[in-house]
């Protein structure tokens, strides 16, 4: 039981998050941004989707796709941060 009400939980914040965070509602969010944001709540906001992100020792992005035939190298780490900061409201 305990467990079922922590899935329904798990599933009202994930629906909620991804509902105030839907690029539709930050007109100046990147495609770039708004792929990462699909990935990290599991929700398809871009094609093609994100189904992998590393940072690099010297700070790079590099993505898997469920395309093959689209990039590896997504930006630099601090970017995502700084820009990040746009779509939570916070000041970086």
């Amino acid at each position: 039981m305990e467990r079922q009400q922590h899935s329904s939980a798990e599933t009202v914040i994930k629906t909620r998050l991804s509902n105030k965070l839907h690029p539709d509602n930050f007109s100046q969010m990147s495609g770039k941004m708004a792929a990462v944001l699909g990935y990290l709540l599991d929700v398809p906001f871009m094609q093609p989707r994100i189904t992998a992100i590393t940072v690099t020792a010297d700070g790079c992005l590099l993505v898997d796709t469920d395309e093959p035939r689209f990039g590896r190298f997504l930006g630099h780490y601090r970017d995502l941060i700084h820009n990040g900061g746009g779509c939570s409201g916070l000041q970086t």
